[in-house]
């Protein structure tokens, strides 16, 4: 970290990771978020990162809509793809998600997966915390440092799934859980890789916005669609309903 702005920024995103994780009640999940991303991208203008640095330029949100919905939409039907055929489709099953119902339901789909999740880890980690790197860096060395930190920022959420996930607490002793967590920060990179380089193709957030949504909504139903096609029982270790939500990526 180059400057006092940035290592303030990773101090916030690290008490935001640890507090969302370990301390909130359910109900504030997406308010507490919303709050620490309003902090972040402030924070990152008084560092001195631009607007433009930050992809919140009112000039290119029209550009992040249109890149967000293609993307979007190749990325559905990738998922689509994979949940229709029987090879592919047990790596979707999950237990948690066919918990909720009604109401409950359709705030996990319509708020706190897209906004909880989406808006604000898109904010915090390819708005605040790209734009202020890359006031200072090259795109290389700031996709790497925001991608690399996204990563880590899972850890804590797949410490949960494996706790929670009945399909995970099969794993054989620490070594298979460690390669969990293992995984699951290695492929969170890759995406926060994939998702700055798509807010560098738009000049918007709302591009990584609208796919990092999309993604997380339509593996939801797509896991719940096929628990509910197999109808298989549930494991008496799924214990926490809103765990998906908090666990996305």
């Amino acid at each position: 970290m180059k400057s006092a702005a940035e290592l303030a920024l990773v101090s916030l995103l690290a008490k935001h990771n640890w507090v969302a994780n370990r301390v909130l009640p359910r109900w504030a999940y997406v308010p507490y978020g919303l709050a620490s991303s309003v902090a972040a991208a402030a924070l990152s203008r008084r560092g001195g990162a631009t607007l433009a640095e930050l992809g919140l330029e009112r000039e290119r949100i029209g550009d992040g809509v249109r890149v967000g919905a293609i993307t979007s939409t190749v990325a559905a039907a990738a998922i689509v793809t994979g949940v229709a055929i029987p090879a592919t489709r047990r790596f979707y099953a999950d237990d948690r998600v066919v918990h909720p119902h009604g109401v409950t339901l359709a705030y996990e789909v319509g708020v706190r997966i897209p906004v909880g999740t989406a808006v604000v880890e898109e904010v915090l980690f390819r708005s605040a915390l790209l734009g202020l790197l890359l006031h200072q860096r090259s795109w290389v060395s700031s996709t790497a440092w925001s991608s690399a930190l996204f990563g880590v920022w899972h850890v804590l959420p797949a410490m949960a799934t494996i706790s929670d996930s009945a399909a995970l607490t099969g794993m054989s002793g620490r070594v298979g859980r460690a390669g969990a967590v293992v995984s699951a920060v290695f492929a969170t990179t890759v995406g926060g890789i994939a998702f700055a380089e798509l807010r560098r193709r738009s000049g918007s957030v709302v591009a990584p916005i609208l796919l990092h949504a999309t993604v997380n909504v339509a593996a939801f139903a797509a896991a719940r669609w096929t628990r509910t096609r197999e109808g298989d029982q549930l494991s008496p270790a799924t214990t926490r309903p809103d765990s998906y939500a908090t666990t996305t990526a």
